[in-house]
């Protein structure tokens, strides 16, 4: 039932964006260009969908705070990723939270009405319904956003890079343009800094007084609520236990969520892993700091991952060949690719065991992702 009432809402959704399609008549921005004439901007940026979604917009946090030191730049996030707002703060004054609900819209509209923002930043590159709603009933005189179907609502627009090939990252980053900032000239590394309370309280979490040998221990997350990205805890166990054969020295953490603790507990029982605790997301990313590899589905731990340079071999279904997955931006890592209505069950375990020894060599890799094809399960090198 909540999977119907889901695919309704984008129904409504998509068809609000349809039916109030116009014309952009609005600035488009395609080299560095700055719009703002004071070197302190209120601007405000609407990032209201997931977790893994903030964290691949730190690059743009970090230029935006180096650019304009002294201006306020605020946040809005959403029930779906305030979790995050520790991590935000690192570069923004004031987090907002929308709750996804009428009264939560109406509250907020009239707060940042109040606030006069000088600017107003997009962050997503595919036609937000609730994005758009806030962008017009804020009132702020600059509205900057990616061409797409509600560019009308935009007055700076920049343009949508190809999806199929070039990093979602980098597609955002062009979003800098409209302040004078060029892209190419930015470090667009994820970031994830961590205070050394949260790297102690990992340390304790790990238990690394009575088990110094997690320290460089390979996290293995198995949860996902996409089933296409469902490998089995099966799986996960001929993968760890050949790989804690051939590397027997490996400490091997299994993480999850709460719905998947059972199968966590049986894999670590049969194959002498241990079970990560249950941390709220910030604390269980801060365990990464002690990881030497990552291995999951597609999931926000895997852009955890990439911001801490942790190398990680991910577990992709490519539902659209012509959208590029989030690949772990700027760090090693080996994508292991099924498309179309195939599920992540297409990839053996031998073949997740040999990326991760790879990685775990620090070998060169002869390709960074394989295509597992849906009507054979034949393998293709890409990269």
């Amino acid at each position: 039932m909540k999977h119907v009432l889901k695919r309704a809402e984008l129904l409504i959704r998509r068809r609000f964006i349809e039916h109030s399609r116009k014309p952009f008549t609005g600035k488009l921005v395609q080299s560095p260009a700055p719009i703002v004439n004071t070197p302190t901007p209120r601007i405000l940026l609407l990032r209201q969908d997931r977790l893994g979604d903030v964290i691949c917009s730190t690059p743009v946090l970090h230029a935006l705070r180096e650019h304009f030191p002294r201006g306020r730049l605020d946040v809005l996030l959403s029930r779906n990723n305030i979790a995050l707002a520790n991590l935000v703060q690192n570069w923004c004054d004031r987090v907002w939270c929308y709750d996804k609900t009428l009264v939560s819209f109406l509250r907020l509209r009239r707060e940042l009405r109040r606030q006069r923002y000088d600017v107003v930043v997009d962050l997503m590159d595919n036609p937000s319904t609730t994005s758009t709603l806030f962008l017009r009933e804020i009132g702020s005189p600059i509205r900057i956003g990616i061409v797409k179907d509600n560019a009308w609502v935009y007055t700076h627009c920049v343009p949508l890079l190809d999806r199929s090939r070039i990093h979602y990252v980098e597609r955002i980053a062009q979003l800098l343009l409209p302040f004078g900032i060029d892209p190419m000239q930015c470090s667009l590394k994820l970031r994830y800094p961590l205070s050394t309370t949260d790297v102690a309280e990992a340390a304790s979490a790990l238990d690394l007084q009575r088990c110094p040998e997690r320290v460089g221990f390979v996290f293995v997350h198995i949860s996902t609520r996409h089933a296409p990205l469902q490998w089995g805890w099966e799986r996960y166990c001929m993968a760890i236990a050949e790989l804690r054969a051939q590397m027997p020295e490996l400490a091997i953490g299994i993480g999850s969520s709460s719905d998947d603790r059972t199968a966590a507990e049986e894999i670590a029982h049969r194959t002498g892993a241990f079970v990560l605790p249950m941390l709220p997301f910030h604390r269980y990313a801060a365990l990464m700091h002690f990881a030497r590899l990552l291995v999951s589905p597609d999931t926000a731990i895997v852009h955890v991952a990439a911001a801490m340079n942790v190398p990680s071999v991910v577990l992709y279904h490519q539902g659209n060949p012509a959208l590029m997955p989030w690949y772990p931006y700027g760090a090693p890592y080996r994508a292991l690719v099924v498309r179309e209505h195939e599920s992540v069950a297409a990839v053996s375990p031998d073949v997740v065991v040999e990326a991760a020894q790879e990685l775990l060599s620090g070998k060169e890799p002869s390709h960074m992702e394989r295509i597992f094809a849906r009507s054979s399960h034949s393998e293709s090198s890409i990269r």
